[in-house]
């Protein structure tokens, strides 16, 4: 296992911690009403032979439509929106899904993390999931037949998060780096930091993120930035 990170672009200004009720990634800006995401070929390939995956984007794209956010994350992975590689180009809103060590793709070249978000200065965004790491979509988590697995779903949540330019918190502290075992997480923010100082598996006693859905603390940011 090792230290999860997420990358940001280079124009991204570091603000320092604060207790607020909105957390806002500084220098991003919102998302557009109705913004569609096209899908690279891994990520289609997914798709079309495991509903599942349908089932973990819509399901991580509504807990964030329950607030004022509503409708800005559109979708194009149930229809025709792929793009021609995995690996994006900053021309294109896209969801990919590529070895981050072995597909050399310069965006996560180097990286282990298990997803990242990235916007580029056009305005552009990208969620990129590491396919190093082995995946699990089942609608509910199996600690049997998913041990070892991360959670897709859940993934989902905390980068469609960050895609609505909200970044991270813990326990209402804004931009915070480390926050402390889902289950010593009493706030238990789709947007806290990785479970520290590793993340581990969702179903072998913690979790990339602590939970699917959305609590109050990012609700509270994506109603003040909407």
């Amino acid at each position: 296992m090792k230290k999860r990170t997420l990358v940001f672009t280079s124009m991204m200004l570091v603000p320092a911690l604060s207790f607020a009720s909105s957390c806002p990634w500084v220098g991003v800006g919102t998302l557009a009403m109705g913004t569609n995401f096209k899908v690279g070929p891994t990520v289609r390939s997914n798709i079309d032979i495991n509903p599942n995956v349908v089932t973990a984007l819509y399901a991580a794209r509504e807990e964030w439509g329950k607030t004022r956010a509503v409708g800005r994350i559109g979708d194009a992975w149930g229809g025709a929106g792929t793009v021609a590689s995995d690996c994006p180009s900053g021309t294109e809103n896209m969801l990919g899904a590529l070895s981050f060590a072995t597909s050399g793709c310069s965006a996560v070249s180097g990286s282990s993390s298990l997803a990242v978000t990235i916007v580029y200065g056009s305005g552009k965004r990208a969620v990129l999931l590491n396919m190093d790491y082995p995946w699990s979509a089942l609608p509910i988590p199996n600690v049997v037949d998913s041990s070892g697995y991360y959670d897709l779903q859940s993934t989902l949540t905390h980068e469609f998060g960050h895609l609505l330019g909200i970044d991270h918190q813990y326990g209402g502290v804004c931009y915070a780096t480390v926050a402390p075992t889902c289950a010593a997480n009493a706030s238990k923010e789709t947007m806290s930091p990785s479970g520290a100082p590793m993340f581990v598996s969702a179903y072998g006693g913690g979790s990339e993120t602590c939970r699917r859905s959305i609590e109050p603390n990012d609700a509270a940011t994506a109603n003040a930035l909407y």
